[in-house]
Formats: C-alpha cells, sequence, structure tokens
C-alpha cells in the first residue's frame, strides 16, 4: 500500500438548495480534502468517480488501465487492472449499486464488469455483437440492480443491459434533434425512471422519461450561468441534477425540470473553479469531483450556511437564452456571445490570446475532445507519444519553420501541425480528418521542416 496526499487547501465553496427557499438560504462547503497520487504512479487524465457506501472512492483512470480504490483516509486500498479474467482496457467510468457491487465500463474490451462482493462472484457482458465496435464512455445501474444504462459516444446512443438474460438494447442515433445525440458522455439515473444524459457536441442535457420515448432538453449551450459549453460528468442526488463542465471549469446545479439552482461557489461567493472537471458523484452531503488536469478528485462537504444567491431574474434568463454559431464556437469559445464583445460571464472570463493564438488553438482546446468526450488520445498524445511540444521542442538555428506552420512565442504548439480547418484524410467531417496542415499526405509536414535529413 502506498500513502497518498489527503490535502486541505483554504478553500471553501457555496451552494444554493434550491431556488424555493428564503433568499439567503444556502450551502457552504467545509475544507477540501483531494485524493491523488504522485511520481510515476500519477494519474493520467481520470475521468470518472463513484463512492461505495462504506466512503471509499473509486476513480477510472483509464489511461493507465485502471481503476484505483481510495480508502477515506486517502490511502490507496487497490488497484484494480483484472476482472473477469481479462485485463481492464481503457476503463472509462465506475459505478456503485446497492447491493454493493462495483461497475465499470471497460472500454477497451466492449464489456461492462461488475466487482463481485461476499455473495456475489465478478461478472462480465460483452455487448452484443450487432451493436459492432462501441466506446463506452458511462454507466449507471438501475436501484433495484436489474438493468444497467451505457452510453456508447462513438454510436450516439445509449445501450441498456437486462442483467439477469444478457440481452443488450439501444436507443438514439446521431441528430441534434430532441433523443438524438452528438457524442453522448455520461449518464445519471433521477426519480420516476427518468434518464439524464450528456450530450457533448450538441452542448446540452437532456432528460428521458421511463418509457424512453419522450426527451427534453433541460440544460442548453452557452457560457452564461445556466448554460453548459462542454458538459461531461453528471448526477443526480435528492432531486437535484449536478453537471460539470470540463472548459469552464464548474459544477453546477438544477432540478430535474431544469430549474437552475446556482454554481458551486467559494468561501467569497464566487464561482469556484476546477481543473478540467469531468466526472462528479454525489452522496449524501458530499460532492466528489473528478479534476481530469490536476489528476485530482476533489472532495466537498456540504453543509448549511450564508451566502449571497444569484437572483432569480438572472438564472431564468441565462436558462432561456439561445445560442449562436455553435457549430464554430464549440471550437472558438472567444467567439460565443457575450465573450466575442468582451464581456465576461460569471462562469469565464474572456479568453486572452496568446502571441495571436485564439483559444482554438491552445492545448486545453484540443484536449477538451480529446479527453473522451469525442476521441480518447489522453495516452497517445498527453503522455508523450507525440511530437516534442513547447520548450521540449528545441529549434535549431539552421532549421526554417513555414509560415505555413504558426508557432507560438516561438515554440511548437498544437496548432503549429494541427488545424480543424485542414480536413485532409479520411472524410470532410472533423472526426473523420486527419486535422493537419497538409493538401494530401502527413509526411508533407515532416518534409517541410526536416526535408534536409533525405531519405523523406
Amino acid at each position: 500500500m502506498k500513502a497518498l496526499s489527503r490535502l486541505v487547501p483554504a478553500l471553501g465553496a457555496l451552494l444554493l438548495l434550491a431556488a424555493a427557499p428564503p433568499p439567503g438560504v444556502d450551502a457552504v462547503t467545509a475544507p477540501v480534502h483531494t485524493y491523488s497520487m504522485g511520481g510515476k504512479d500519477s494519474m493520467l487524465y481520470p475521468t470518472s468517480v463513484a463512492v461505495d457506501a462504506s466512503g471509499r472512492v473509486w476513480v477510472a483512470d483509464g489511461a493507465n488501465d485502471r481503476v484505483l480504490l481510495f480508502g477515506e483516509d486517502g490511502t490507496l486500498i487497490q488497484t484494480v487492472r483484472r476482472v473477469a479474467g481479462a485485463g481492464l482496457s481503457r476503463p472509462m467510468a465506475v459505478a456503485t449499486s446497492t447491493d454493493g457491487r462495483v461497475w465499470i465500463a471497460d472500454a477497451g474490451n466492449n464489456r461492462i464488469v461488475a466487482l463481485g462482493t461476499r455473495d456475489t462472484s465478478e461478472s462480465a457482458w460483452v455487448v452484443d455483437k450487432k451493436f459492432g465496435k462501441v466506446d463506452l464512455t458511462d454507466v449507471e445501474v438501475t436501484a433495484d440492480g436489474k438493468q444497467a444504462w451505457t452510453v456508447d459516444n462513438d454510436g450516439n446512443r445509449l445501450l441498456s443491459l437486462d442483467v439477469a438474460s444478457g440481452r443488450w438494447d439501444a436507443r438514439g442515433a446521431k441528430g441534434s434533434g430532441a433523443g438524438s445525440f452528438n457524442h453522448p458522455r455520461s449518464i445519471a439515473l433521477g426519480s420516476g425512471g427518468r434518464t439524464f444524459v450528456v450530450d457533448v457536441l450538441n452542448g446540452r442535457v437532456q432528460r428521458f422519461d421511463a418509457s424512453g420515448k419522450t426527451a427534453l432538453v433541460v440544460v442548453k449551450y452557452g457560457v452564461s450561468p445556466g448554460q453548459v459549453f462542454r458538459p461531461s460528468g453528471i448526477d443526480v442526488a435528492d432531486g437535484r441534477l449536478w453537471v460539470a463542465d470540463s472548459v469552464l471549469g464548474v459544477v453546477q446545479v438544477f432540478s430535474e425540470d431544469g430549474v437552475y439552482i446556482d454554481a458551486i461557489r467559494d468561501a467569497s461567493g464566487n464561482v469556484a473553479h476546477f481543473n478540467a472537471p469531468i466526472g462528479v458523484d454525489v452522496l449524501g452531503d458530499k460532492l466528489y469531483v473528478v479534476e481530469a488536469r490536476g489528476a485530482k478528485v476533489t472532495e466537498l462537504s456540504v453543509m448549511a450556511g450564508s451566502g449571497a444567491a444569484l437572483k432569480a431574474g438572472e438564472a431564468r434568463t441565462a436558462s432561456s437564452t439561445a445560442s449562436q454559431g455553435q457549430e464554430c464556437t464549440l471550437c472558438h469559445l472567444d467567439l460565443i456571445a457575450p465573450l466575442d464583445a468582451g464581456v465576461p460571464t460569471a462562469l469565464v472570463s474572456v479568453p486572452k490570446k496568446d502571441n495571436g493564438q485564439s483559444w482554438a488553438g491552445s492545448e486545453v482546446a484540443c484536449l477538451s475532445c480529446h479527453d473522451g468526450a469525442v476521441l480518447d488520445s489522453r495516452r497517445h498524445i498527453w503522455s508523450g507519444y507525440a511530437h516534442p511540444r513547447g520548450s521540449a521542442a528545441t529549434i535549431p538555428a539552421t532549421m526554417k519553420i513555414p509560415a505555413s506552420m504558426p508557432l507560438v512565442n516561438g515554440e511548437i504548439a498544437c496548432r503549429t501541425c494541427h488545424s480543424p480547418h485542414s480536413l485532409g484524410g479520411s472524410a470532410q467531417q472533423h472526426r473523420g480528418a486527419t486535422m493537419l496542415r497538409v493538401t494530401s499526405r502527413p509526411s508533407e509536414l515532416c518534409v517541410a521542416c526536416h526535408g534536409a535529413k533525405g531519405g523523406m
């Protein structure tokens, strides 16, 4: 076993309990606890957290092909790498069920697995072959333990599993209308059989009724309070919907009907910002937030207190504001209203250009889709398997970089070689595009700078 850091920084957070109580009724969180690992054992952009009835914290560290179990005191209890006779492969999500089992969306193996308890053995359910290759990014289990739901991010659908029979069913298709998806990522089960789904590239959260036939958009696209820009993790607890936004760095709270309550706030009453929050779990008076870029899980203890409330009028206006130019603003945060007018919101400041580079060309922007929201490039790119960037890529004085390959502050950045407007490759859509600054072959980039080496 290895002792892990359980830090207590000077951070508090403020959360309004509901829109209905009298003004000033809210909640203040106790000091934050952080579950993390250092050195070579550090997590690599973790994606999901689940807390069991004993208060133990389970974390999906899929880029390292493992699920980690922490004790309440911050000690590493267990590292899970194999379940039901096979090694885990890019596990994207974890969840707990009332029977004590822990469920894992084992994405690389096209299966859902459950860790055994004293009364059950380890189990695995491989997705039916008729659905083809899937990309499972979340899992939830009904209260009676009879049905498991999972999200097929690439297939733009939800898959349901009858646990007893092993029968799989699918719901949804690609699109922007109600009931359709454009890279769904997370799922949560609410009251009365309701299902809530994070729909990443449509920039929204949808709610389905128990029949699954009626869909309603309960959280819309935007950067103002009550809206989401890059929604990621989601949970439902005590009639409240908790939604994390990996780009805005916030966690907001709504009723199950989509009525905006507030965002998690700091001790000064300002909206609290996390380091790329992706997964959330709520248990009792505790909120757990996966901070992907911070490689940690942050625990907040919610309790009664007092503070400044967001005016109800602001909340209603924010929730009903329609998005404009979503196709472009998905990458160009700085072009979305009101940021394009130079006006910040309570959730986000106006992005600043870095030596002429807009937010769209930043590593943060790239990661917001490549963290598994659309593609999972965490291990392929951010663990070192990529062209060196920044100061790690010292450019020799004899090397001439073409003007068509822009540097940032004299250093190689993502945008030097990549551009979403260079749609070469397998298709003229973003997912199938090469996104390289080339006309036909990727090797053109290599030759542009390294052609003098010959043999290229």
